[in-house]
């Protein structure tokens, strides 16, 4: 009796330790948007426009911290987005190229 308690206390115990454990960001999922491509020539606009700005590399002022270190992971779903994509939808001026200031 006291074997099989023994048994059924570590397997308790073996449980809830793996549900313990962090998810590591590793296994972040793509979402279809990371699937959509931004060409070379929108990407060179964009750096350009961040260098030209004194942005930081997602688009925003240098001093801007980021639950977790990057506003691409969410970590609530896992989900890790695509810079380049991330910058387009909080600026979409800056997905064709053309005469207006940026």
């Amino acid at each position: 009796m006291p074997t099989r308690f023994l048994a059924s206390a570590a397997l308790l115990i073996a449980a809830a330790v793996a549900l313990m454990l962090p998810v590591p960001p590793s296994t972040a999922r793509q979402t279809p948007m990371n699937r959509t491509t931004v060409d070379d020539r929108t990407r060179q606009r964009i750096d350009r426009w961040i260098a030209g700005n004194g942005l930081n590399p997602y688009g925003d002022p240098p001093d801007t911290m980021y639950t977790g270190g990057t506003p691409l992971y969410n970590e609530r779903t896992g989900v890790l987005q695509d810079r380049y994509l991330y910058i387009l939808v909080r600026h979409p001026e800056l997905k064709e190229d053309g005469p207006r200031k940026r």
